[in-house]
């Protein structure tokens, strides 16, 4: 990830990519789309430092424009785990409605847990979700574990 994120700065700035060009070109691309970004900052690309800051408003503001981006969408809904299938969300969701069909993200630091991402209801309808737990108390799988539910109960939602 931070390869990646050093690389997304050397081609924003055409110079060697490093942490400053890359959070420009983060912000930039944010700001440029409308996304809403209040409390957002950016300092590595793998996400571990205590120092990057994201709103669960900006995250979904990301995924809806990637959402409607013909050019963007499929490499990006492809690269993300499956639920029940693969990467980080291998073991969750198995033997649920949103098994094979939640693809998303997740992140965990100490005292927090988070799940964004991509669930198709069983209508049809595509949600975007976003859920970042912050805790003190229990284990990071006591949490996931609600994340999941509450992705399972969109999953098998009908209006």
């Amino acid at each position: 990830a931070e390869c990646l994120f050093k690389t997304l700065g050397s081609a924003y700035s055409a110079q060697q990519g490093n942490s400053f060009f890359s959070t420009q070109a983060i912000l930039n691309y944010i700001d440029d789309n409308n996304i809403y970004s209040t409390g957002t900052k950016i300092v590595d690309g793998s996400g571990i430092s205590r120092f990057d800051q994201v709103t669960a408003g900006a995250l979904v503001g990301l995924l809806e424009k990637v959402y409607f981006s013909i050019k963007q969408f499929d490499d990006f809904f492809n690269s993300l785990s499956i639920a029940g299938v693969d990467g980080t969300l291998r073991k969750r969701m198995i033997g649920t409605p949103a098994e094979n069909n939640f693809r998303g993200k997740t992140g965990t630091l100490n005292g927090i847990s988070s799940l964004a991402g991509y669930v198709t209801t069983a209508d049809g309808d595509d949600i975007i979700v976003c859920m970042m737990v912050e805790f003190s108390t229990g284990g990071a799988s006591k949490y996931k574990d609600i994340q999941d539910r509450i992705i399972e109960i969109l999953a098998g939602w009908k209006n």
